[in-house]
């Protein structure tokens, strides 16, 4: 996911360190207590942002599952919450970016694969 760091504004400056694609898929994620499903609106190598209204907070650690348009296979990956925008918080919709913390070099093939084909101009 996105590496970011204040701006003099009080803003957050991103700095995106993988390409991320668009997609707007189901994503199922548990921070240990119970499995919650929402929508994943971007991909990347680095991790997901999951459109919600009930974020969870900076640095709890989720068990994601997943799967990508077209690709016959399921991603179990862990991740951490890197940031967070609550309802009516920001101008922009709720939700929460994802970093991964562990994938499989299979599943980093098919993200890449996924990513190259479906890659967002920024």
């Amino acid at each position: 996911m996105a590496s970011s760091k204040k701006s003099d504004s009080g803003g957050l400056v991103s700095r995106r360190e993988y390409p991320r694609a668009p997609v707007r898929v189901e994503v199922k994620y548990t921070d240990g207590t119970d499995f919650v499903n929402d929508y994943m609106l971007n991909v990347s190598r680095g991790g997901i942002y999951v459109a919600c209204e009930n974020p969870l907070k900076v640095g709890s650690e989720v068990d994601l599952v997943f799967s990508l348009p077209a690709f016959n296979h399921v991603f179990r990956v862990k991740g951490m919450v890197v940031w967070n925008r609550p309802v009516g918080k920001f101008e922009h919709d709720p939700g929460m970016g994802i970093q991964f913390l562990d994938m499989e070099d299979e599943d980093l093939a098919i993200l890449d694969s996924f990513v190259r084909i479906h890659r967002m101009e920024i």
